[in-house]
């Protein structure tokens, strides 16, 4: 045999191929799927350094080499020279024997049965059966186009495998090309990890074979790993079975834990923000998380904190062998955690309540003082942390305290507070850590000082603080019966389905001062005020709402709360006293009986300024009700500095309703609103504000006088019984003269009006005094005498909740000719108050911007000529000039606004943020919620009030109440101790000075600074109200002086010394006849001279005898006076 012609004889040692009959079945066929090319350019597998075969081995190998060579020889010799023998192949047997497959692979073959029955059957069941026979057929057809066609084997196989691709189904290995390059095509252009690329990229590794994936990835049509690929069957999983593919989140940590945890420290330190939370504030972090924290006020600026933030970072810097960039966060992202973990910083306010920085802002900040200048430094930090608390118990968690009702402790119980006194009834005795606390800090102070005058403040300051304690007592029961009226008229309208009930609030603005879109420097002087008064109308009306449960349509209704407002200017007048209240509400009621005919009571609610309780206006409301067709049953008043309300947000909107005016460009021409009609114009204009209408009203002041006239006796009477009171019910009038509209002056003097009405000191409190009033006769008696009545309060003279007098004398003062004798006068509300103690803003601040809605469309309100009755058919002559209609009623301002979806957002809902931001929020939360950091909730119990559990309850410590504890005091003890009286000529001798030189003016803040400085270690200082009140009284004397004198001076102890002849008598006279008095009230004076002069054996012939009698005389009046307001 030729060498060419030997058959190739490799080293593989595996055997042959039992499927084609080849002699290697590793180099000599790709039956087992790897080219023969490749198999040969693997190792052989041997590990390790090559092993040298051993003498027997090589011996034993050459025998074996040696026998096959013969047997090949022979079998050569045989059929050489001889004609094959053709057998037909009919049985696998035979088919075996034609390609010389081995007999262990026919033994894999399923059985004859199975392989003529059903092949779906075959190939479905699995196993290695129908493996076998696809691999003995392609080994078959393999070895034929080997024989056939040496040449080029591959060829024709790739063109049987077409041919029977196209008789087995439509689809080409053209259309498969194509698919594949679409697809290709979508995926490159496809962002990278977008949805539409992992789609493409499923349906390739799904669709196309292993190694056709690999020709297209060498040939760099596309790039595929191998965690892709496994990531594209997961994905073609989660599309066969329906579902959406979604966007992983890439989470990636870029901060360091550590760093992050000191600077979420730092912002919530003590020294950053304020320990206290007023209420919560909630951040989102994703459309799947939202964080609660407290809010928190910081107490510096931001710049500073991030100052301070990075000198203590320097400072760690310093002290590690780290460098500082890697000690601190940026600054951008110290500030946006900033932002998110706290609330805000603290903000200025303006119109707070003054009742509340007399007695407790000023008194805790003299309190401050004396520990910051007094108290040991180990104290310091314990005494400021007491008097905060102190401070924050008054303010916000007294008026819980004051509604618990069913103990015996004496500071607990609004009834208990405000009832009648009655020394008979003993104290209460149980204690209340809470309530006691504020005692347990006054204690504490004047344990740790020891300066007199330290300690004289520091008790002045408990009975300061002791009063505004009975001050919210007062507030809150006002609160309690105003909430109970509104829930009486929502289930009255429930029950009845129907309402003719309303509440009218009613309130003066502060008078409006002219305003102009290019306001010259002239116009900025010299403005007079324009009276602007509001009144609110609520009502409930029933609705039905139909109903689908259950397959069955029903109806239910419900009290649906209404709110119509009216802004009332007046025109001509600007004085603002009980008879302008009564016209203002003549003229709405007249409206409101025309817009709203269902109304047919009204409760009205107003403030305790001096005006809603003047006489003229309590008893001439009862006359009103019979000319007009709404009736006022109940008028109710709130207590002095209550707060804010509703119609106080009203103005506010007013207010930038004219504010939107004034932008609106006008061709050639100026914005002015500087009179009354341009005012009432002005809030019509553009339809007005939702849900109100405008007056504007004339007074007709002669008729108003006449009116007072008509009735100055009763007024007289009644203002000898009660100052003010609290809560008044009109009875149902009786008798002719009540179905009668009496409007003129003469009629109403020559009727016999005769009404009722029923007073109450507080609201709901005993059972009030009953008086029976006659215009004719000038009666007001109270109706009956019993002992359970209950006593209303009497003073001097009308209060005006509104004057700034601390028990001093009241003048009439015009602000613009104090401004001449001052550098800057503050108004008398006009305080700074800390943001985290949740108190009212002023009424600017209440409206907000974002209520563009809330404007009806331009000429919507009808603004123009009045069409109503005017003023000789009103009782009190009022004109209605020009009105709006109402004619715009929306429901609630924010029924229509849209609520923003907290869940709509992008993604799918299931994000969590990881980011430093999320991060330090999620961290903060954690702090507070496991107490790391001291962040205490304003409006829990504090821990350290147990700290006053053993305090002892006795008149000493201001916790020993008696019955009726909480009520008024009198004129000039409301405001408790004044220190005004030692330094009035210091305050005389300033005002003097800054008279006579225009540069040496000061304001009351300037004069108590250089009294400090006059005094210094002196705290029995007066206070900035008092300083304020004795400059308005000596500015008003100033000016009467002007007048009178025509500049002369006027020497103030002249007029004090005219002002009364006072009494000369002795302490121990006046003492000795008072007693008298006391026990024996008929006594005579001349019999009361001569017990005088028997008790202390004084002469027959006295100097003092008249003064003694006129004393007498004095003694008895003034008992008198007691006793009639003890009846009431």
């Amino acid at each position: 045999m030729d060498s060419a012609e030997q058959p190739h004889r490799c080293k593989c040692k595996v055997g042959s191929c039992p499927l084609c009959g080849s002699a290697c079945k590793r180099c000599g066929c790709a039956c087992d799927g790897v080219e023969p090319g490749v198999a040969l350019a693997r190792s052989s597998g041997q590990r390790g350094p090559k092993r040298l075969s051993t003498g027997s081995e090589q011996r034993e190998a050459a025998k074996r080499a040696t026998i096959e060579i013969a047997k090949a020889t022979d079998l050569e010799e045989r059929t050489i020279g001889t004609e094959p023998t053709v057998k037909q192949v009919e049985t696998v047997h035979d088919l075996w024997q034609a390609f010389g497959w081995s007999q262990a692979t026919k033994k894999k073959l399923p059985n004859e049965d199975l392989r003529k029955g059903d092949v779906l059957l075959l190939k479905e069941s699995g196993g290695s059966g129908w493996s076998t026979m696809v691999q003995s057929v392609l080994a078959a057809v393999v070895r034929c186009a080997e024989i056939l066609y040496p040449a080029n084997s591959d060829s024709l196989l790739e063109e049987v495998a077409a041919r029977l691709s196209q008789s087995s189904s439509s689809f080409t290995t053209k259309d498969e090309n194509r698919v594949t390059e679409n697809t290709i095509m979508i995926m490159n252009a496809s962002q990278k990890r977008s949805i539409q690329a992992r789609v493409a990229r499923a349906i390739l590794v799904k669709g196309l074979p292993g190694h056709r994936i690999q020709s297209l990835k060498r040939d760099g049509v596309f790039t595929l790993g191998g965690s892709s690929v496994d990531q594209a069957r997961k994905d073609f999983k989660v599309m066969e079975a329906g579902m959406s593919l979604c966007i992983p989140p890439i989470t990636r940590c870029r901060f360091d834990e550590q760093i992050l945890h000191e600077a979420v420290m730092f912002i919530l330190s003590k020294d950053n923000v304020t320990p206290i939370s007023w209420g919560t504030k909630q951040i989102k972090l994703s459309d799947a998380e939202t964080v609660t924290l407290p809010s928190l006020t910081r107490r510096n600026s931001p710049r500073h904190m991030y100052e301070n933030y990075m000198a203590l970072c320097s400072e760690r810097g310093t002290n590690s062998a780290a460098g500082d960039s890697h000690l601190s966060i940026s600054r951008g992202k110290f500030y946006e955690i900033l932002r998110n973990i706290t609330a805000g910083g603290e903000k200025i306010l303006c119109a707070v309540d003054y009742v509340t920085g007399v007695l407790v802002n000023d008194q805790v900040t003299l309190l401050q003082r004396i520990v910051d200048d007094i108290v040991d430094a180990e104290k310091k930090p314990v005494l400021t942390n007491y008097i905060t608390i102190l401070r924050i118990f008054l303010k916000q968690q007294y008026d819980s305290h004051a509604l618990t009702e069913g103990d015996e402790v004496g500071t607990h119980g609004i009834d208990y507070g405000l009832c009648k006194p009655d020394l008979s009834v003993p104290a209460r005795t149980e204690r209340c850590n809470g309530c006691n606390f504020v005692n347990f800090c006054i204690s504490e102070l004047q344990e740790s000082v020891a300066a007199a005058d330290a300690l004289e403040v520091i008790k002045d300051a408990a009975e300061k603080l002791e009063l505004y304690r009975g001050h919210r007592v007062r507030v809150t029961n006002q609160q309690v019966h105003l909430e109970k009226i509104i829930k009486d008229m929502e289930k009255k309208c429930l029950d009845n389905k129907r309402s003719s009930e309303a509440l009218v609030v009613a309130d003066w603005k502060m008078k409006f001062e002219a305003m102009s879109s290019r306001e010259t420097s002239q116009q900025h002087f010299a403005k007079r005020g324009i009276g602007w008064h509001g009144c609110l109308c609520l009502y409930f009306k029933y609705e039905e709402h139909p109903i689908d449960k259950d397959g069955v349509t029903s109806t239910t209704g419900s009290a649906v709360r209404y709110t119509v407002y009216c802004d009332q200017i007046l025109e001509g007048s600007n004085k603002q006293d009980g008879l302008a209240v009564l016209s203002m509400l003549e003229a709405f009621m007249k409206q409101l009986s025309v817009e709203l005919p269902h109304i047919r009571t009204v409760t009205l609610q107003s403030d305790n300024a001096g005006c809603y309780q003047a006489k003229e206006l309590l008893l001439l409301i009862a006359i009103l009700n019979t000319s007009s067709q709404i009736r006022i049953v109940r008028f109710i008043h709130t207590e002095t500095q209550d707060g804010k309300g509703l119609i106080d947000a009203h103005f506010a909107k007013g207010t930038a309703h004219l504010m939107k005016f004034m932008k609106t460009s006008q061709q050639n021409r100026i914005r002015t609103i500087a009179t009354a009609k341009g005012l009432a114009a002005a809030l019509a204009w553009g339809g007005g504000i939702q849900n109100s209408f405008v007056q504007l009203i004339t007074l007709d002041r002669e008729k108003l006088q006449k009116l007072s006239a008509a009735i100055g006796k009763v007024v007289k009477e009644a203002k000898g019984y009660f100052a003010r009171c609290n809560d008044t019910f009109y009875m149902e009038c009786e008798g002719e003269w009540a179905t009668q509209k009496l409007t003129g002056i003469e009629e109403l003097t020559k009727a016999e009006i005769v009404f009722n009405i029923r007073c109450f000191a507080y609201s709901g409190i005993g059972d009030g005094v009953t008086f029976c009033t006659s215009l004719k006769t000038g009666l007001f008696r109270p109706c009956s005498c019993n002992a359970s009545v209950n006593d209303l309060e009497v003073d001097s003279k009308d209060d005006d909740d509104e004057s700034t007098d601390i028990g001093g004398e009241e003048l009439s003062v015009d602000a613009n000719e104090v401004a001449d004798y001052i550098l800057h006068v503050e108004g008398d509300d006009n305080e700074v108050e800390d943001q985290d103690e949740g108190e009212e803003n002023d009424e600017d601040e209440i409206y907000s911007e974002d209520d563009d809605n809330e404007i009806a469309p331009a000429g919507f309100s009808g603004y123009g000529e009045s069409d109503l009755l005017r003023g000789a058919e009103l009782l009190t002559g009022a004109c209605i000039q020009k009105r709006s209609c109402l004619s715009n009623i929306m429901g609630p301002r924010n029924q229509h606004r849209s609520v923003r979806n907290p869940h709509a957002g992008p993604g799918n809902g299931q994000l969590i943020r990881q980011d430093m931001v999320a991060a330090a929020v999620q961290l903060a939360s954690i702090l507070i919620t496991n107490h790391s950091v001291n962040i205490t909730n304003g409006h829990s119990e504090m821990e350290e009030y147990n700290l006053a559990a053993h305090l002892e309850i006795s008149e000493k410590n201001h916790n020993h109440k008696h019955q009726g504890w909480a009520r008024r005091p009198q004129r000039g003890a409301q405001y408790g101790r004044a220190y005004l009286e030692p330094y009035k000529k210091d305050i005389k001798r300033m005002f003097e000075r800054g008279a006579r030189v225009s540069s040496d003016k000061m304001s009351p803040c300037a004069m108590l600074e250089e009294l400090q400085s006059l005094y210094p270690g002196r705290y029995t200082l007066p206070g900035e109200n008092e300083i304020r009140a004795e400059f308005t009284k000596l500015f008003g004397r100033k000016k009467a002086s002007d007048e009178d004198n025509a500049g002369s001076d006027h020497d103030e102890s002249e007029n004090e010394a005219t002002k009364g002849r006072g009494s000369n008598l002795p302490k121990q006279y006046v003492k000795h006849l008072e007693e008298l008095v006391e026990r024996n009230p008929t006594i005579k004076p001349a019999e009361a001279l001569r017990n005088l002069k028997a008790a202390l054996c004084l002469p027959h012939p006295f100097e003092h005898d008249k003064a003694i009698k006129t004393k007498v005389s004095s003694l008895k009046r003034k008992r008198k006076v007691r006793e009639k307001a003890n009846i009431l």
